[in-house]
């Protein structure tokens, strides 16, 4: 009926809605290439799963390797001082 299916609109709505705000909630935490353009569900994953790789090697290296790795990579989309993240865009990729 007519009013069954306004209800599984509206929970269908709601439901985007909470996966939209859970999306730009990731988006404000992992580098982005520019803060100009939001990136795309896609890309906010990869990125993320760029980022938690990357912060797992981390705590598998010594401070001395993070450092030298962070100074001597190109392109870098982001790195934090702190961890020594660095992330990098290469031809549309998200590279580590």
């Amino acid at each position: 009926s007519r009013k069954r299916r306004q209800a599984a609109n509206a929970r269908e709505r709601r439901r985007m809605e909470g996966l939209n705000k859970a999306f730009d909630s990731l988006r404000k935490v992992v580098p982005s290439i520019s803060r100009r353009r939001k990136l795309s569900k896609y890309e906010t994953l990869q990125m993320a799963l760029s980022y938690i790789e990357e912060l797992g090697r981390i705590l598998q290296t010594t401070p001395s390797e993070a450092n030298e790795k962070c100074s001597n990579e190109a392109d870098t989309l982001h790195c934090d001082r702190k961890c020594n993240v660095k992330i990098e865009k290469k031809d549309d990729e998200f590279l580590r």
